[in-house]
């Protein structure tokens, strides 16, 4: 018996035995190296990122998280740091979301990317899933999520890359995650199975529904961000503690497509009903009707506002909304220049009633020049008999012509 033959054979089958199998998705991690991230500096002297260790400006945890990674303040190096994950099995042609907490400090913004290739080195990171080149979200974590589908099957390594200048104060990061799109792992059912009966959705809030933000902040109170796909960064609103409304300042002389999604809302029958926005449209915002806040191409258009200047303590900008169907339906606030402002745009609160609050029954002649519309939104020059929607002087109203 070869002795050197049946000692290397066994010494395979031990290292077989204790290799560690890749992660399925589901996934989800703090990103700390007790958790098998490797952790990759490329600048010899410069900033790393560390396991949390108790920084004084980390702002708080977001819910379900207890711990992270920090990238420290460097006065003198730039940041060429990395931390990447251990192996996680995906399936090709699932599309998969992946998500992650972020948050800066003071007024310096980081750079840093969310990244997955073939390998743990830094060279086998190939494709960027989220770019954050000019981040900055101080005093509380946001999340942001992007989508990404894999051409091939098998193990992939999900990386982060901080790329920050010298002299820029820290970055804050927490939550990675990585679901498919019905939150699992991406297989196929087993076909000798019933399927999981889809869960019963959610009732909106019923009407009238109004929010203001000088009382709360609309991120922790259902409402959402989204990117849509010419947008030129990811990041999304947030909300000013100090001036008491949400804003979208981050797209400075590029490309806005970046939404504000408002929790689902219970419209009780099809026709129109008002709603009134408090908003700075220092660029350009657009009101949109949603049915499924997951698919943002398939939106209604309310209104547009566009330079509108800071409004006054009671100034309301106020439009139809109709709805085509009772039911449940998300308002969006869009900020969609081609070249964002320095100032941005801001919404201070918003309201959303029923036209039908009265019904008022009046003669065709009894007010001057009101412009009447069908419930269909078609304006009509000389109404005969019948129901309206009527503007006059800024007021919409349902109406009964005799």
């Amino acid at each position: 018996m070869n002795i050197n033959k049946l000692l290397t054979s066994g010494l395979a089958l031990l290292a077989t035995a204790f290799t560690a199998s890749a992660a399925t998705i589901p996934y989800s991690s703090a990103m700390t190296t007790a958790e098998g991230w490797t952790s990759i500096n490329n600048v010899r002297r410069g900033p790393a990122f560390f396991d949390d260790n108790g920084n004084s400006n980390h702002p708080d945890y977001p819910e379900g998280w207890t711990t992270g990674i920090t990238k420290n303040y460097d006065s003198d190096y730039d940041t060429n740091c990395w931390r990447i994950s251990p192996a996680v099995s995906v399936t090709a042609g699932t599309t998969y979301t992946v998500s992650i907490w972020a948050a800066s400090r003071g007024t310096d913004d980081e750079a840093f990317d969310v990244t997955v290739g073939s390998g743990d080195s830094a060279s086998d990171q190939t494709v960027k899933i989220i770019s954050e080149p000019n981040y900055e979200h101080p005093g509380s974590y946001q999340q942001l999520t992007a989508t990404w589908t894999p051409d091939t099957s098998g193990d992939v390594y999900f990386g982060v890359h901080c790329y920050s200048e010298a002299f820029h104060y820290d970055l804050f990061l927490t939550g990675f995650e990585v679901t498919d799109g019905q939150g699992g792992g991406g297989t196929e059912p087993d076909p000798g199975t019933d399927p999981e009966p889809e869960p019963e959705p959610a009732p909106g809030i019923a009407l009238p529904y109004s929010f203001d933000c000088a009382t709360a902040n609309p991120l922790e109170n259902g409402w959402t961000c989204a990117a849509g796909p010419e947008a030129s960064t990811t990041e999304g609103w947030a909300y000013s503690e100090w001036g008491k409304y949400i804003q979208f300042d981050k797209a400075s002389n590029a490309k806005e497509d970046n939404y504000l999604i408002s929790p689902a809302i219970s419209f009780p029958a099809e026709g129109y009903y008002v709603i009134k926005s408090r908003i700075m449209a220092d660029s350009k915002v657009e009101v949109l009707r949603m049915a499924d806040p997951a698919n943002l191409t398939d939106a209604s258009l309310v209104a547009t506002y566009e330079n509108t200047g800071l409004p006054d303590a009671d100034e309301y900008r106020e439009a139809n909304l109709f709805v085509p169907a009772a039911g449940v339906y998300h308002i969006a606030y869009r900020a969609c220049a081609d070249s964002g402002s320095f100032m941005g745009n801001r919404l201070y609160s918003m309201e959303i009633s029923d036209i039908a609050d009265g019904v008022d029954a009046i003669d065709a002649s009894s007010n001057a020049a009101p412009e009447y519309y069908n419930l269909q939104g078609i304006r009509v020059a000389d109404p005969a008999p019948g129901i309206y929607i009527r503007r006059q002087a800024g007021r919409t109203s349902r109406i009964i012509l005799k």
